[in-house]
């Protein structure tokens, strides 16, 4: 069913007040004010069954500590599509003065000391030098002209990383933007254009336009953004542009008070959000998409299932 209902769909978005474009896709952001609680892995598994229950998904990373991009280059067979290796932690230690270490003649177990192969992680280097701004591979190259100012304000359509290809057995195909550690950089920018400063405000609408352009190209149904845990404006104008959030956490006590402190967050991203939207002398306000975010609940992890007395 959902194959034949992607067939059918119309041509190209057309752009309306939000920026997105008709039709567009349903953006779902995961995020707890909380590290620590697999949000990346639960991430990627929304994606992976999203895709196999025929959704075309993009999965967006706005973390700069990548987990969920780590993970996908995990992956053998996508390190060998984008030419991504493995580095052994331990040359990383030599380069930096430190030394791995070395069996020596009092240990008798007759191994050297090595790290075993699932301590080793992707070497994305090599990966962030082919992006530049005409053809960019990551999220931070995508969109810091807009918010440095860096050359061309333009906006391209970045390269997507393909996970899973669309089937003719009805799976929708999975997709990632790569995170990016600089990512981070662009919160205090996203804090200007909140704060009202003069020629700052286009930079709340830039998510808005990255979702336009994913799907004017890729057409996606949904689209899952990654967020650090952090309470900052840049998260907020995520979150605020997308119509679901889900809570990610483990099933203890400071995870669920995590939870307690999302709604003020909320609010507060909310005040600011819309005080720039609905000001008359914001050139851009058009373009900000009124916030109609909505949660749409928790996914809880590490817990164990009682049973009745019966059962026992």
């Amino acid at each position: 069913m959902a194959s034949s209902s992607r067939e059918a769909r119309p041509g190209p978005h057309s752009p309306v007040e939000d920026g997105r474009g008709s039709g567009s896709p349903k953006v779902v952001s995961c995020w707890l004010p909380k590290g620590g609680v697999a949000k990346s892995t639960r991430t990627l598994e929304l994606g992976y069954s999203l895709s196999h229950l025929g959704f075309k998904t993009i999965m967006l990373e706005f973390d700069p500590q990548r987990d969920l991009t780590k993970r996908v280059f995990n992956n053998e067979q996508t390190r060998a599509r984008y030419n991504v290796r493995m580095v052994d932690p331990a040359r990383i230690l030599q380069q930096s003065g430190h030394h791995q270490p070395q069996d020596t003649a009092d240990d008798d177990d007759g191994v050297d000391d090595e790290l075993p192969p699932f301590y080793y992680f992707p070497d994305l280097e090599d990966f962030y030098n082919k992006s530049n701004h005409h053809r960019p591979n990551n999220v931070y190259d995508t969109v810091r002209s807009q918010y440095l100012g860096e050359g061309s304000t333009a906006l391209n359509t970045p390269e997507l990383v393909e996970i899973l290809p669309p089937s003719s057995e009805g799976r929708g195909g999975l997709f990632l933007l790569p995170g990016h550690p600089q990512i981070n950089k662009l919160d205090e920018q996203v804090a200007l254009a909140y704060n009202g400063l003069s020629g700052s405000q286009i930079k709340a609408t830039v998510f808005n336009d990255l979702c336009g352009k994913l799907a004017q190209k890729y057409r996606p149904d949904i689209i899952l953004v990654d967020l650090s845990p952090d309470k900052g404006a840049l998260n907020g104008l995520v979150i605020l542009s997308s119509d679901l959030l889900v809570l990610p956490c483990i099933a203890d006590s400071s995870s669920f008070a995590a939870i307690s402190d999302v709604i003020p967050a909320m609010e507060t991203w909310h005040y600011r959000h819309e005080r720039q939207r609905t000001d008359i002398e914001n050139p851009h306000r058009h373009k900000m998409r009124r916030p109609e975010v909505a949660i749409a609940g928790t996914i809880q992890s590490h817990f164990t299932c009682k049973k009745k007395k019966e059962e026992r």
